[in-house]
This record gives C-alpha cells, sequence and structure tokens, in this order.
C-alpha cells in the first residue's frame, strides 16, 4: 500500500498459519524512502481505525549513519503521544532492518535511502487495543508521516513531535489490507533474525510494564502534578494571609506536601520516558529543581526574620519565585493534557479554572491586608507597627509577614483563634 502525494511508504503484508502454536502470524515488510538520506522525520502505520488502541509501528532513523532503521511498536491512549509497547501479546519480533539505495530502474531519486524494516506479529489476533481481524478482507489501518521532526536520539522510545490538536501531521490517513490468510500447501514462512541486537517486542515476561500499565502510571503522573499545581500550592500560599498563629505551619506543610507530589510525579514521568527531549519534559525538570530551590529559600527566609524581623533579598526571591513556579507549572500541566490527547473542552475548562484561581488568591491576598483583626490597644499597636514593615509571603503584595508576627502573639493555635475571636467583641 502506497500513501498519496510525496510521503510515500510501500507495506507488504502476508498472514501465515503457525502450525507449531496453532495460529496466525502475519508477515509485513515496511519500506520508507528518505530523500537525500534525511534523518528528519518519521513514517507511521497502525492497525485500526483511529489512534485510540491501535497497534502502531514507527520508522526513523539516519540514513548516514552506522545504525539501522529504528523500528518502534507503539500505541496510543486517545490521541496522545504514542508509547512504547511491551510486556503484552502480541510478540511483535523484527526480521530485518536495512537502509537500503534504490535500484537503477526504480523511481526514486539516485540520493534516496530506503529504510526497509521486516518483521513478524505472532498471533496478531491477541491484541485488545482495537478489532484486528487477520481473516478480514478489508482490515482497517491507519498511517502518519512527519518530515520535520530533528531527532537528539534515534532510541525506540524516542519523543515524537506532538500530534494533538495543536499539532498536525504532514499527513495521515486511512487504508484498508486484504490480511486473509496464504495457504498454498509447503509454503514456509520466514523465521525471525534471532540477532540480539534485534530483540523481541512485547514477549510476556518482559521486565517493562505492559502498555495497560503505562497508561495508568501516565495517568497517575498528571494526577499528582495536577493536585500539587492547582491545588496544594494555592492553599499553601493563601494560608499565609489567613492572619492567626497557625499561618506559617499550614503554609509550609501545603507547600512541601505539593513539592513532594511534584516529585513524585516527576519521578513517575521520567521511569516512563527517561529522557528530556521535549518542551514539557525539560520545563517540568526545570521546575522540579526550582521547586525544591524554593524550600530551600523558604527556610531561609524564616530562619533569618527569626533574628532580624525584617526581609532580605531571599525573601523578595522567595515570593517571586513561588509566584512564577504556580503560574509556569499550571501552564505546563495545561501542556502536558494537550500531550495527553485531552479534549479542548477538557483543557479550556482548566484553564479558566486556573485563571479564576490565581485571580482569586491575588484578590485575597490584597484584600486581607485590609481587614485586619482588632485587638487590644497594646497588642494592636504591636501588630500594626509589625504590619507596617514589608511582608514577604503576601500574595497580591510583597509586604505584610503574618506568620513571625502573630506566632509571637498566638503561639498556640487554638489560642490565636480564640483571643482574634475575643477581640472582635471588643
Amino acid at each position: 500500500m502506497a500513501a498519496p502525494d510525496s510521503h510515500t511508504f510501500c507495506l507488504m503484508q502476508a498472514t501465515h498459519l503457525n502450525i507449531s502454536s496453532n495460529s496466525l502470524d502475519t508477515y509485513m515488510t515496511l519500506i520508507v524512502p528518505r530523500p537525500h538520506g534525511s534523518s528528519r522525520g518519521w513514517t507511521a502505520v497502525g492497525l485500526g481505525i483511529e489512534m485510540d488502541g491501535a497497534l502502531m509501528f514507527v520508522i526513523y532513523g539516519d540514513p548516514k549513519s552506522s545504525k539501522p532503521p529504528t523500528f518502534s511498536v507503539r500505541t496510543s491512549s486517545g490521541h496522545a503521544q504514542p508509547e512504547v509497547m511491551s510486556g503484552s501479546d502480541p510478540e511483535v519480533r523484527l526480521i530485518s532492518s536495512t537502509w537500503q539505495r534504490p535500484s537503477a530502474n526504480s523511481h526514486y531519486p539516485p540520493s534516496t535511502y530506503l529504510a526497509s524494516i521486516s518483521f513478524v506479529c505472532r498471533d496478531i489476533s491477541k491484541w485488545t487495543g482495537t478489532n484486528i481481524d487477520v481473516l478480514s478482507a478489508d482490515q482497517p489501518w491507519i498511517w502518519a508521516t512527519n518530515a520535520e521532526q530533528s531527532f537528539s536520539g534515534f532510541e525506540t522510545d524516542a519523543w515524537l513531535e506532538p500530534h494533538s490538536h495543536q499539532h498536525r501531521h504532514d499527513s495521515t490517513g486511512m487504508f484498508t489490507v486484504d490480511m486473509r490468510p496464504i495457504k498454498p500447501p509447503g509454503n514456509a514462512a520466514p523465521q525471525p533474525d534471532r540477532r540480539p541486537d534485534l530483540g523481541t517486542h512485547g514477549q510476556s515476561g518482559d521486565q517493562e510494564p505492559s502498555w495497560f500499565t503505562r497508561s495508568r502510571l501516565w495517568t497517575l503522573h498528571g494526577a499528582l502534578l495536577g493536585v500539587a499545581f492547582v491545588a496544594l500550592y494555592p492553599a499553601g500560599a493563601v494560608s499565609m494571609r489567613m492572619g492567626f498563629g497557625c499561618a506559617f505551619k499550614y503554609h509550609w506543610i501545603l507547600q512541601l506536601l505539593g513539592t513532594i507530589l511534584l516529585t513524585a510525579g516527576a519521578m513517575t514521568g521520567l521511569a516512563l520516558h527517561p529522557r528530556l527531549d521535549g518542551s514539557h519534559q525539560r520545563v517540568g525538570f526545570a521546575i522540579l529543581v526550582l521547586a525544591w530551590t524554593q524550600v530551600l529559600l523558604g527556610l531561609q527566609h524564616h530562619i533569618r526574620f527569626l533574628k532580624t524581623s525584617r526581609r532580605t533579598w531571599i525573601s523578595t526571591s522567595h515570593v517571586w519565585l513561588g509566584r512564577l513556579l504556580m503560574a509556569v507549572g499550571c501552564g505546563n500541566v495545561l501542556l502536558g493534557m494537550s500531550i495527553r490527547g485531552r479534549g479542548r473542552a477538557v483543557i479550556g475548562t482548566m484553564f479558566v479554572l486556573i485563571v479564576l484561581e490565581l485571580v482569586s488568591i491575588a484578590y485575597y491576598g490584597r484584600s486581607a491586608r485590609s481587614t485586619l483583626p482588632h485587638r487590644s490597644a497594646d497588642e494592636g499597636a504591636r501588630f500594626h507597627q509589625a504590619r507596617a514593615e514589608d511582608d514577604c509571603f503576601a500574595i497580591g503584595d510583597d509586604d505584610g509577614d503574618d506568620e513571625e508576627r502573630t506566632s509571637g502573639q498566638f503561639p498556640d493555635c487554638e489560642e490565636g483563634r480564640g483571643q482574634e475571636f475575643a477581640d472582635e467583641k471588643h
């Protein structure tokens, strides 16, 4: 099967009965041209009517290197980044992977290189991601090409340029294949190459997590980071403006818990895709480093404030780094949702909620300064004198530090609350 226009590939397929296992094995050869020996881009074909659950075969590599074309078996949950398929049926074994030059009578220009990949899928009907009928005369397939992506490496799990609704393929389409088995007597099917560098994809007993497990882990990755940036970090920021002795305690507990969830989510992502070869990963790694820097800045601020009762450059850095991390982190959560193929409505709703949340935090931070609790004359004088100093944890402003100023007056949380209510009665 050849795709139209300039995005051309050739797929040859034959299904044979495996007498030993009494199953139908599907042998395929995929030939992909690379004009001028370009190392950019990739070509993919997949069994299924859409990306969701399709069994995909992706080809990329550098024709002018000493390494053969990369053959990557993947699948996808929704219209999202395809993930390497492992630990589940069917077994996909590579037979050969080579770069070739076109023959003299070929219609390809002489400068073209051809990636030739041959492989076998053992009992392909075991695939559960989508319906595959090896007895069908018109089994649906999908295909896509990208001629521009520049790879930093050609590993089997290399990052492919995102192709959610914001990023379109250079070319995509569907076709059908007659999958019915060939039945001539004595027709021996070719045997897979057992060289260790070619390997097997998807054998049972593989130590890597299955596609289903990987999909769940990606969901966990997103959930941990979403809770950290959309719930815990904002709650920790607001807690500093609550005006009682427990404010600082709540603040550091919530912020530390958020950073722990951020770390767990980042480590989950790195375990699933251990390379920083995309904007989402690079931004996420930078956020992780800066988040722990923020923890250290907060600790140093607290220690210095207890000694001097004044803010320093550390205090200012802590404030602005926190604001930056919250904004960029929420943005990266939205980017991750896009990469996972969440719909426009879901991403748009989350965007509106995040904007409303950040605006509300800023408004609450400013209004909190104008609604100070009433206290006795002596206590009130001390409180307002402290409030006149700069505040290093303000959400809407950079001045006013409720934590250290109120904690000295109300060392016990419940006692502080009671005192506030008592003062209001006066």
